[in-house]
């Protein structure tokens, strides 16, 4: 059973690089390859030096953050409608964001940064026709970029919407995130970051095939199908109908929510967490949908709260499920590791795989967890002789990670014996295989990982 008290897949990812960073001097790329902001690496970097591996700090970083960005939203409906408005607003926002269709539980993620800067810097740009307002509008809205580059999208309907300001105020706006730019940039380079390394980790070897944009077009329809209208955020689709129609053109709201739509469809993951991007401009427009309707409706606004809070709660029983575990927890039945093929890996079973690891290795060994061990390489402490140290599945990756193992054989290598491994690429397996054949001897067999020790 999930219980959530382990780093998941992504915070893993993050904290091994992080780690290598702030401990071992191994910075981004060059110790280990995400397509995250290195701005995400120092958080977890941060959170390891000072706490070591643990999960709680980041999140509640990102509840700080998200927290932030709510009051940003309250700040930007009450000056624009109304305090009774503002409050349904974020009614909406803070109980969307609890979903499990919205990725509620992904609180560390770099979504809560990325849309919380996005929402102040609405704010900033539509508090008034200051000069000084979309200069600030830019600044947050560069920063959002840097975190996550969905935030061009909310940096660019911003942009539009400043043409329409006049001259003055656009110039203000694209001198702030040029700014923001530079000043990322530079802490990127001082840190020791290629900018070339960041261009293609970050961005270029996201598309094409094998990457996260190479899904087949009817498996990103079905997804984006799925995740609009067989979940929770259906229920926006009302308030976004009402609010098209009373407006009869495409005001700063709707555009945001469509450049974001076209941005989620850009990326054609479909994560749940990306659904998060959504979120802002749909609960801004609903929540004014309702305003109008209550003008016109014998509607009180504290029985539309009512019937908001009902509508959005979070209808999950995860977190039930998780407390109810937590309060009768007790000697859990061993699973029968290495003798059922179709038994479910969890990250807390990877968690345990890293732990041994580390009790069973040297410092100074290097570990290569094949597959989708992200967990498990975390846990273990210990540094993988690929910077590829999670399976990925870009050409520029296998040719790396062939590259990286033939160099430098590491002490232990770790293989995947559950149907899951079949996701790697035939060739890196074979690889991989051919290598432990040749230069490895079979010591065990640990939570469904085959352990292969080096020969001297």
């Amino acid at each position: 059973m999930v219980d959530g008290s382990t780093l998941s897949f992504d915070e893993s990812i993050w904290h091994y690089i992080g780690r290598n960073w702030f401990r071992n001097g191994l910075i981004p790329f060059s110790g280990g390859v995400d397509n995250k902001s290195p701005f995400m690496f120092i958080i977890f970097g941060i959170s390891d030096l000072l706490f070591g591996i643990n999960f709680w700090l980041p999140r509640l970083m990102g509840a700080v953050v998200q927290t932030i960005g709510i009051f940003f939203l309250f700040k930007l409906v009450e000056k624009r409608v109304g305090y009774k408005t503002a409050l349904m607003a974020i009614s909406i926002y803070g109980l969307s964001l609890a979903w499990k269709s919205t990725g509620g539980k992904y609180i560390a993620y770099t979504e809560s940064y990325e849309v919380s800067l996005v929402i102040a810097a609405f704010y900033f740009f539509l508090r008034d026709d200051q000069k000084k307002s979309s200069f600030i509008s830019g600044c947050v809205a560069g920063f959002s970029i840097f975190f996550r580059l969905t935030g061009i999208f909310g940096a660019l309907t911003i942009l539009i919407a400043s043409i329409r300001k006049g001259k003055a105020n656009c110039l203000a706006y694209l001198s702030g995130i040029a700014i923001s730019s530079l000043l990322c940039i530079a802490i990127i380079a001082l840190a020791g970051i290629s900018l070339h390394d960041l261009f293609l980790f970050g961005f270029w070897d996201n598309f094409g095939e094998g990457s996260i944009s190479g899904n087949s077009f009817l498996w990103k329809a079905e997804s984006l199908f799925n995740g609009m209208f067989l979940s929770d955020i259906v229920l926006f689709l009302p308030g976004i109908v009402v609010y098209a129609l009373i407006k009869k053109r495409i005001d700063v709201f709707l555009l945001w929510l469509l450049l974001q739509f076209i941005g989620l469809n850009l990326i054609g993951l479909y994560a749940r967490q990306h659904f998060r991007d959504l979120l802002p401009p749909m609960c801004i427009i609903t929540a004014l949908s309702i305003h109008y309707l209550m003008e016109r409706y014998p509607l009180h606004w504290r029985s539309a709260i009512i019937i908001i809070w009902i509508s959005f709660f979070p209808k999950q029983i995860e977190p039930l499920i998780a407390l109810r575990d937590l309060m009768r927890r007790g000697p859990e039945e061993p699973k029968p590791f290495c003798q059922d093929k179709d038994l479910q890996i969890y990250d807390e079973d990877k968690r345990a795989l890293g732990e041994w690891v580390k009790k069973n290795t040297n410092v100074n060994d290097k570990v290569y967890i094949a597959g989708m061990s992200a967990v498990a390489q975390a846990y273990s402490e210990r540094i993988s002789p690929t910077i590829y140290f999670n399976a990925t599945e870009t050409a520029t990756a296998r040719e790396r990670i062939l590259k990286d193992l033939g160099a430098e054989k590491p002490a232990l290598i770790l293989v995947p014996k559950f149907k899951d491994y079949l996701r790697v690429d035939f060739s890196v397996r074979s690889f991989i295989n051919a290598m432990v054949m040749k230069d490895y001897s079979y010591v065990t067999c640990q939570y469904d990982y085959a352990v292969y020790k080096r020969r001297e």
